[in-house]
């Protein structure tokens, strides 16, 4: 066990405070034994991900209530340790230890990904392609500890314009904070950001703004009817792409999205993500111009869908 007692409730944003908190141990490691860059951090930590995995430990707690008796609630007890990944007996793997193929699926159906895939760069380099000349400023809401906005900047993304990296928990803000302060060549800004109450007054005066969300909404389990409109009606113009898995809230019209809408229910992740995406198009608040269904490759029951607007 690597961390003391910090018995937390046993929620989506507990779980990922306490691991960005056991991932910046790790990351303090590498600085301690002479890393410097947050580049290179950023993939040794990939690489070690690749054979271990983080582990909470929860437990049900009792406790008195004056007038209700007891109740029970579950918790994280703060203990944490990385165990490696277990891949079953029957799977074939490589002379490196990783499984010669992983199942996902892709537009309804099972696609099997070649060890070494890399999966994690599709949104970064559509995001790369997608921003224009004019546009001052991207931003992602739901950061964790930066990686996304590391991998676009290294991809090639613009180089003179600050990048915001937005976050609910407090560990993934000081992790991202860390990593900024090994580089020079990227400007990153730390913020909070709550996706149930948005509220996007920490930007500067850029005129022109890439937003951005990447499995970070799924967590939330309604999202404000107001949502996008919070991010719309900036003074800035706004292009937003949303990399989310909600496949099944436009169509449970495979097994993987009715897989999907019944692991979602179970967690009480979102449920409403494309209602009030399509709610604010027909409104005029935003101009909807994409969505696509399932279009890139992740875990089978969680194939993520992109939809992107404008607010002009």
């Amino acid at each position: 066990m690597t961390s003391d007692p910090t018995y937390l409730h046993s929620t989506p944003q507990n779980f990922y405070e306490l691991v960005w908190a056991e991932r910046q141990k790790f990351v303090q490691s590498l600085i301690d034994n002479g890393e410097k860059s947050a580049y290179r951090i950023i993939n040794k930590l990939a690489r070690h991900e690749r054979n271990f995995t983080l582990s909470l430990e929860r437990a049900n707690y009792r406790y008195d209530q004056p007038e209700d008796g007891i109740e029970e609630v579950k918790i994280f007890t703060g203990h944490a340790e990385w165990v490696p990944v277990s891949h079953g007996d029957a799977v074939e793997l490589l002379p490196t230890g990783l499984p010669v193929a992983t199942k996902n699926s892709f537009l309804g159906n099972q696609l099997m990904v070649p060890a070494y895939a890399d999966i994690s760069s599709i949104a970064a380099n559509w995001i790369v392609d997608l921003v224009d000349a004019d546009c001052a400023a991207i931003v992602e809401l739901g950061c964790g500890y930066g990686r996304n906005l590391f991998n676009i900047h290294n991809l090639g993304g613009p180089r003179d314009i600050p990048y915001y990296g937005a976050e609910y928990t407090d560990s993934g803000k000081s992790l991202t904070a860390l990593l900024t302060s090994l580089e020079n060549t990227i400007d990153v800004r730390v913020e909070h950001f709550d996706h149930s109450a948005p509220d996007l007054n920490f930007l500067g005066q850029e005129a022109e703004i890439l937003i951005f969300t990447c499995h970070s909404i799924e967590q939330v389990e309604l999202i404000p009817s107001t949502y996008f409109a919070d991010l719309a009606q900036l003074d800035k113009k706004v292009t937003c792409i949303h990399f989310e898995p909600f496949g099944f809230q436009v169509a449970a019209d495979n097994p993987y999205s009715v897989r999907q809408k019944k692991d979602f229910s179970a967690r009480k992740w979102n449920s409403n993500f494309f209602e009030v995406l399509g709610l604010a198009a027909e409104a005029g608040v935003i101009n909807l111009s994409h969505v696509y269904k399932d279009i890139i490759p992740n875990h089978e029951v969680s194939p993520t869908s992109v939809a992107i607007w404008r607010n002009f």
